[in-house]
């Protein structure tokens, strides 16, 4: 390696370290964000679980009330059993989502954990790099 070779290691590490830096900053809004994002969706989905549960007693009171009325509610007991089926829909698709959300945001953590890491090794590398080639 030529002299002028050996005093550009540094200057390319430094910049190297910087630039490791700027993305575990980037890494970080990313997982902040993600983390604002799914307790978004966790409040919607508790929200829909809500609605869900409300639902599910129109469809109970409905039902009641169609089975008092006799043959004259029969129709009315139609509509209960068709929300009933309605609303286990909808807690399937809800616990899906919550499912999905969890999922990817314990991913996205430990990617961003992994980026944290590479950072650190990036770091530890330059100084290596820099130390070994009499660099401090």
């Amino acid at each position: 390696m030529s002299l002028t070779q050996s005093k550009s290691v540094p200057v390319q590490n430094s910049m190297s370290a910087a630039k490791a830096e700027d993305k575990l900053s980037n890494t970080e809004q990313v997982i902040a964000l993600i983390d604002q994002l799914t307790e978004a969706m966790n409040d919607a989905i508790g929200d829909i679980r809500k609605i869900n549960g409300n639902t599910k007693l129109l469809a109970l009171n409905a039902r009641i009330e169609a089975t008092r009325s006799g043959t004259s509610g029969a129709a009315f007991g139609v509509v209960a059993q068709e929300m009933q089926t309605l609303s286990g829909r909808t807690a399937i698709v809800a616990d899906y989502l919550s499912n999905q959300t969890n999922r990817w945001q314990g991913l996205l953590r430990r990617s961003g954990r992994c980026a944290r890491l590479r950072n650190l090794l990036d770091r530890l590398a330059s100084r290596f790099d820099a130390r070994s080639l009499g660099f401090s």
